[in-house]
């Protein structure tokens, strides 16, 4: 059945391709969802897109590959999690958003000293 067809939408394809590339370690653009929108189409997509080397069971996936694609420049693409968080924060529509920013960062690591972090 066509993804599309029973009522898939954009963001419903963001969240789809999202969780795709976190479960297989796949990156499917959105143009390749739109150009084959069944489980068929997509799941031809995943394996011509899966690096070479095969990756056994507990394996940790090989990184995936940049390949530029300038014809695609324009088309739209799944947003990472930070990049949606970004853009509802910003957005007035929800309880709430409207709140800008222009700089976030995350930081793991054992025995942070915070007083020389925040100097």
């Amino acid at each position: 059945d066509n993804f599309f067809q029973l009522g898939g939408h954009s963001i419903l394809a963001t969240r789809l391709l999202a969780r795709l590339r976190d479960a297989v370690g796949v990156d499917v653009p959105a143009v390749a969802l739109l150009a084959g929108p069944t489980v068929g189409q997509l799941a031809a997509e995943v394996d011509r897109r899966r690096p070479e080397a095969s990756v056994a069971a507990g394996d940790t996936p090989p990184p995936l590959r940049i390949v530029p694609a300038p014809q695609d420049r324009f088309e739209p693409f799944p947003l990472t999690e930070i990049q949606q968080a970004y853009w509802i924060g910003g957005a007035a529509d929800f309880e709430l958003g409207d709140v800008s920013m222009h700089f976030y960062q995350e930081i793991d690591g054992k025995d942070l000293d915070l007083a020389r972090l925040e100097a």
